[in-house]
């Protein structure tokens, strides 16, 4: 991907991923700065960006990186456009009339697939660790990937939750 569109991803990915970690996971900067390939001025250089957004994101001794307080709703909103945007058939989305939780859903399962980071995902039936690897749709999103070291698929409508955990594949 061109480095100019990975510039401005970065932040964003860095952004949902503190956003949507497990309780457990701790991510650090010299761990963005190993996932995303780039060093350690360039990750501080995005978390000063989003820090002068208004996005109150420090790292904690035991915890790595965590955000306090709340996110603006209107710099998520624009930052899940610009994601989408990159990553998605726009048109795809609108057609299907996906909805802002289905392309937050979306959006945070092509982080984990871009970086390698594995998800916790929770179902109405059941919690377990996903790999995924390729989107589809046959009349509803949906990913296929790697859980319990077989290939499945999961239905974005089947998710409750997607937290990204600490490890990656």
């Amino acid at each position: 991907m061109d480095t100019k569109i990975r510039k401005i991803l970065r932040p964003i990915e860095i952004l949902f991923i503190v956003m949507n970690k497990t309780e457990r996971s701790v991510f650090r900067s010299e761990f963005f700065s190993y996932l995303m390939n780039t060093g350690l001025i360039t990750i501080e250089r995005d978390l000063k960006y989003l820090r002068s957004l208004g996005i109150d994101i420090h790292s904690s001794k035991n915890k790595g990186l965590e955000i306090f307080g709340r996110i603006n709703e209107q710099i998520i909103d624009e930052f899940l456009g610009i994601y989408a945007g990159i990553n998605f058939n726009l048109k795809m989305l609108l057609f299907k009339q996906c909805s802002i939780e289905t392309i937050m859903k979306l959006t945070l399962l092509n982080i984990s697939a871009v970086n390698g980071i594995r998800l916790l995902i929770k179902t109405c039936a059941d919690d377990f660790e996903f790999c995924p690897t390729e989107f589809i749709f046959a009349g509803n999103w949906g990913i296929k990937g790697l859980t319990r070291c077989r290939d499945s698929i999961l239905y974005l409508d089947e998710a409750v939750t997607i937290k990204f955990s600490d490890k990656t594949f």
